[in-house]
């Protein structure tokens, strides 16, 4: 008779859930994994079997999350909850997860971080709402200061739709075929000419660019802070 694996206590199940996000840098099922990869489920397991170590921040991480989603917790009181809402609610609701719905609190981390750039990139656009105006179309380059507040991978066309604003506050936006990660987390300095304009949301000047070529990277120091 196989050995039924004890129920874990919901914050310690939250950090191995923060560790196992981690040190996978990602979040991987059984779907999503390659040949010699570990599931965020299965390296939950070996944190809490002590195979592998879990750290203060992994601890300070999961209460940081447990703490955002529990927001569900009200949700679930008015009866407005999704089915996945509905279950990540429950284990909420309670001091322990069983060990079999640890598959559940494995994929919150990387939803929390989602949602977080979420929250971040509509905080920039209300910042900007208010200032944003199209750049000027010469028919020549432009160079600009530029900061990235979003980016989305296009699968399908295998490439990245890219929402940044400038030091001057203006939306600006451009698809590129590599990882925006080359345009840094600060501030990059772009070549690039006006394609287009359009309104963010109905209601925000975006100035649409091609021909987008990073030019360096600046330091916090280099660039008007007012708006970052």
């Amino acid at each position: 008779m196989a050995i039924k694996n004890p129920p874990v206590d919901t914050s310690m199940a939250f950090a191995c859930a923060a560790g196992a996000q981690r040190i996978n840098g990602r979040y991987l099922n059984m779907e999503s994994k390659g040949a010699t990869d570990l599931t965020n489920r299965e390296i939950m397991v070996d944190l809490l079997q002590g195979k592998l170590e879990l750290t203060d921040a992994d601890r300070e991480s999961g209460e940081k999350i447990r703490n955002h989603f529990n927001g569900l917790l009200f949700k679930k009181l008015v009866g407005k909850l999704n089915g996945f809402e509905q279950n990540i609610a429950e284990l909420l609701d309670k001091d322990s997860v069983p060990f079999h719905k640890l598959g559940i609190i494995a994929a919150l981390p990387a939803s929390y971080a989602r949602e977080v750039k979420k929250e971040e990139t509509q905080e920039t656009i209300i910042k900007v709402a208010g200032s944003s105006q199209h750049l000027q179309n010469n028919r020549g380059p432009l160079q600009m200061v530029i900061k990235v507040v979003d980016s989305v991978r296009l699968a399908l066309y295998n490439c990245w739709t890219v929402t940044a604003v400038t030091e001057q506050g203006n939306l600006v936006g451009f698809y590129m075929k590599t990882d925006p990660k080359e345009l840094g987390t600060e501030y990059t300095k772009i070549r690039a000419r006006v394609k287009g304009f359009s309104q963010y949301k109905g209601n925000v000047p975006i100035t649409y660019l091609n021909y987008v070529k990073p030019l360096e990277v600046k330091t916090k120091e280099n660039v008007c802070d007012s708006l970052f």
